[in-house]
């Protein structure tokens, strides 16, 4: 059964994309439950044994491993753990590549199941991982523009799955900026550019470009009256986007890291002085150089 459609884009070649909170909420929010209800379980298991090796003192070890097995299998009885064979979680999110939405070169649809690694609710934005990227050759990330920039009257392009045809591009003028908009997933969102750019159900995450092909938002909603586009369409800045999104991947890349036995991303104890330590580091060198009689220019780290 499907939860919903939308678009989206690449933002990093290791298959990272990025789409709107609301394309993925019912999954992410399904698979967020059932975390939790595992969570709950698992922890009432720990701590069952806990008290019962607190309050009962056995003399034999066995006897301990034989309580504390026989609380594990009751739980995994219980939320059905002893029937799992993977642990993969029930709602699944899959990307769609393909020529003209048709498929590969060999006409076959390519489908990738996508992870999904977080979401900002306050931007309806998520991001996604592909499990695989080998099968899809010659994967770009897309470029940022400065959405800060923009001004009204520049013109905007718009690209995405409308209606479910694929790669589907519309042109228009940034209308208004800085609005405030209430998303689909009922989350108040700042700062949104204003667009006539045709976006209709199933643009939802995929990019706002500027004439250079640069991404300057994520195409989010539409105001209509008959569920269609009447020329009033919204995406979430690409400055906050690609802030967030990028603190986001990040911190993932260092958990696969880790996670893959492996030492997180090396780093240079260097920081950029402020004008006014470097200011006062200046004026301490000068002094200290002035009394030996040494002329020296330094280089301050």
């Amino acid at each position: 059964m499907s939860l919903g459609s939308g678009s989206g884009f690449v933002v990093d070649t290791e298959g990272y994309i990025v789409t709107n909170y609301h394309v993925v909420q019912r999954a992410y929010e399904s698979n967020q439950a059932v975390l939790q209800y595992e969570k709950f379980w698992d922890d009432l298991a720990k701590n069952t044994t806990k008290n019962i090796k607190d309050k009962l003192s056995f003399s034999n070890s066995n006897m301990v491993d034989n309580v504390e097995n026989a609380v594990n299998r009751t739980v995994n009885a219980i939320t059905g753990k002893e029937s799992k064979t993977d642990n993969v979680l029930p709602a699944r999110v899959y990307v769609r590549f393909g020529e003209n939405g048709d498929g590969d070169e060999n006409g076959v649809t390519s489908y990738h199941y996508c992870e999904i690694v977080d979401v900002m609710k306050e931007l309806d934005i998520a991001v996604l991982k592909m499990n695989s990227t080998t099968k899809v050759n010659n994967l770009k990330a897309m470029e940022y523009g400065v959405s800060s920039n923009l001004v009204v009257g520049q013109s905007l392009l718009a690209i995405g799955n409308p209606f479910g045809l694929d790669r589907t591009i519309t042109s228009g003028l940034v209308s208004a900026l800085g609005r405030s908009v209430t998303g689909v997933a009922g989350n108040k969102i700042s700062n949104c550019i204003q667009t006539d750019c045709a976006i209709n159900p199933g643009n939802s995450g995929g990019p706002l470009l500027n004439l250079k092909g640069e991404v300057v938002g994520v195409n989010t909603m539409i105001i209509t009256t008959s569920g269609s586009s009447a020329g009033i369409g919204f995406a979430v800045p690409g400055d906050s986007v690609k802030e967030s999104t990028d603190k986001i991947i990040e911190l993932d890349k260092q958990k696969r890291l880790r996670s893959a036995k492996r030492k997180g991303r090396g780093w240079l104890g260097v920081s950029v002085a402020t004008s006014a330590l470097e200011e006062s580091l200046r004026n301490r060198l000068l002094k200290d150089n002035k009394s030996s009689g040494n002329k020296v220019v330094g280089t301050f780290i």
